[in-house]
């Protein structure tokens, strides 16, 4: 605090310094900011945040020198003004290897939560009266590298480090809750000196509840704009232009519809691929959608919710980490949106190495956390193949239910399909062969054929992957029921898996189909018969999805969908063994 009582902050992975306009609203004054991009600190310069130009340090805060700017201006202020403490510091490390809305994180994503330890460090060093510590909602409980290369939560390394000498409180709220005009989920950490532990509590700097805000109340003052049109007075203030025949998609759309409900196949948003017009990915659909001006959303009763978290890190085929793998965390994620949203029932889907990984640890964690929120859990290794499905999957289901307790035992089980069952009908297409859409060239052939083939008048991604001439000579070396054993060794390749170079079985259930079956090096993916890997519609087959389920997108796209899919099927048979279950 200043001679005149003035509150001072210090402001750490600050951007362009908009988190810190509330604070110099209420009359704080800003004793340092710290950002890596100089082009961000410009824009702090230009809104004039800090009284003096020192006070912008840009620079990596895990270097000396930048950590040294900081305490120097520290110790400016303190000559110059008498401020004999900062009051607050805010640190906002970054968040995408916490975050689930970064989809292409690497293994070594965790290591960029290292910066949460350097904020810690300063902290320590400051010693300021509050610090605020905002992330991503399961932060506090998101593993981090700390300088001697262990693996520890987030929340645990804070509470080692500050709770000596702060009260700590951490809660993941939604910023609209609280005044904010969208909505924005974010965890924060508040800590107060404990000298202060008779006069406040760190949940007391929590802000009061507001109501939401409509649409209208946030943006209908705002001047009504045509397409491709500015407002003068305001230069931020334009309607972005886009493709005219994009407008077709939306201009008859009512409050809160999408374009994806648009009956009319043109109008629906799409793209044009030769003459055929192909529908843009549906899971995008917020980017069609009319939003809803005059009333807040209302909140869904949901009675499921279903989810499957990355499964790479437990796998048998990956490397099998454990706690040292980032995507092993994600079911954390899962847990703040059932905490939310508090379904009656939930399921999580993963592989079978979830229940024993890292010696039980993730599914005690999962157990004792939803145990917390007053659900029951009962968990069960399911094998597809026992439930219609011409594949051998085995998958562990974990189903939690707020009322009784899930009987695993309800499942039916159905008689068993085999390869020729699932996709003899399909036997014709050679290498680089076949079409997006086409007919139907024979006759059913099982009753299984039927089923998947009902409802479905034309054949759809049924296209032969285009494979080397190399690759070729291989295929043909393979005998039926056999693989890689067939091969000289000199064309054994680098693949050490046995199963390599595999022919599916007519006469038994497909091993797993994964996301790389389109390759035959891959694993056992070939055709029982023809000289090519089976194709993306044999693949849905074996994974039971009917031939009018279309899958769109680019082939590694297409192969990861069916691949990463739980079988229709298993789906089919669990989720009546759950209606059971209700009905009881």
């Amino acid at each position: 605090m200043l001679f005149n009582q003035t509150l001072t902050y210090i402001s750490l992975f600050s951007g362009a310094g908009v988190g810190c306009y509330g604070l110099l609203e209420e009359g704080f004054e800003c004793v340092a900011t710290n950002e890596i991009l100089e082009k961000r600190l410009n824009i702090q310069r230009i809104n004039r945040k800090c009284k003096f130009d020192e006070s912008y340090i840009s620079g990596d805060i895990k270097k000396p020198e930048t950590k040294e700017k900081i305490l120097k201006q520290i110790g400016f202020y303190s000559k110059k003004f008498g401020n004999d403490r900062v009051d607050l510091v805010v640190a906002t490390p970054p968040c995408q290897g916490m975050s689930v809305a970064n989809h292409k994180k690497k293994n070594d994503e965790i290591k960029r939560n290292y910066l949460v330890i350097e904020s810690i460090d300063l902290i320590k060093q400051i010693k300021p009266r509050f610090f605020i510590l905002e992330n991503v909602p399961s932060f506090y409980k998101t593993g981090c590298i700390d300088k001697n290369d262990n693996l520890l939560e987030i929340g645990s390394m804070i509470e080692q480090n500050l709770s000596g000498d702060y009260m700590l409180y951490d809660e993941a709220i939604n910023f609209k809750n609280f005044g904010a005009n969208s909505s924005r989920t974010r965890t924060l950490v508040i800590g107060v000196c404990k000298e202060f532990k008779d006069f406040i509590s760190a949940l007391e700097f929590f802000p009061d509840f507001k109501q939401e805000k409509t649409l209208k109340e946030v943006i209908g003052s705002l001047k009504p704009l045509a397409w491709g049109e500015y407002d003068s007075a305001d230069f931020y203030h334009s309607f972005r232009t886009y493709p005219k025949h994009m407008q077709e998609w939306i201009k008859d759309l009512k409050e809160g519809q999408s374009a994806f409900e648009n009956t009319e196949l043109n109008k629906k948003p799409h793209r044009m691929v030769g003459s055929k017009i192909v529908l843009n990915v549906s899971k995008n659909g917020d980017k069609y959608k009319r939003q809803k001006y005059h009333s807040v959303a209302q909140k869904l009763e949901i009675n499921m919710i279903i989810g499957g978290p990355p499964c790479q890190g437990f796998s048998n085929k990956g490397k099998n980490l454990g706690l040292k793998d980032p995507r092993n965390f994600l079911f954390l994620e899962y847990i703040e949106v059932v905490k939310a949203i508090k379904p009656e029932i939930f399921i999580i889907e993963n592989v079978k190495n979830i229940i024993s990984c890292a010696k039980g640890y993730f599914l005690e964690e999962i157990k004792e956390r939803l145990n917390a929120l007053g659900y029951q859990l009962s968990y069960q290794i399911l094998n597809a193949k026992d439930y219609g499905v011409p594949q051998n999957r085995e998958r562990a289901f974990i189903v939690g239910a707020s009322r009784f307790s899930f009987d695993f035992n309800l499942l039916e089980p159905s008689q068993s399909v085999n390869v020729q069952d699932a996709i003899s009908d399909l036997a014709y297409l050679c290498s680089n062969e076949g079409a997006f859409e086409s007919d139907y060239l024979n006759p059913i052939q099982s009753s299984y054929q039927a089923l998947m083939r009902k409802n479905s008048p034309k054949l759809y991604n049924h296209q032969a992957t285009n494979h080397s001439q190399a690759a070729l000579e291989k295929l043909k070396l393979i005998n039926k029921e056999q693989g890689k054993e067939c091969l000289p060794k000199n064309l054994h390749g680098k693949q050490q898996f046995k199963s390599t170079w595999g022919r599916l079985n007519w006469n038994k259930v497909s091993p797993t189909i994964d996301t790389r079956f389109d390759t035959p090096s891959n694993g056992t993916n070939s055709h029982p018969e023809l000289h090519r890997s089976i194709t993306p519609r044999e693949a849905a087959r074996i994974q039971s999805f009917s031939d009018n389920y279309i899958f769109y997108g680019n082939k590694t796209s297409v192969c990861k969908q069916i691949g990463n899919a739980v079988p229709p099927l298993l789906a089919l048979a669990l989720g009546k063994a759950i209606l059971k279950s209700l009905r009881k």
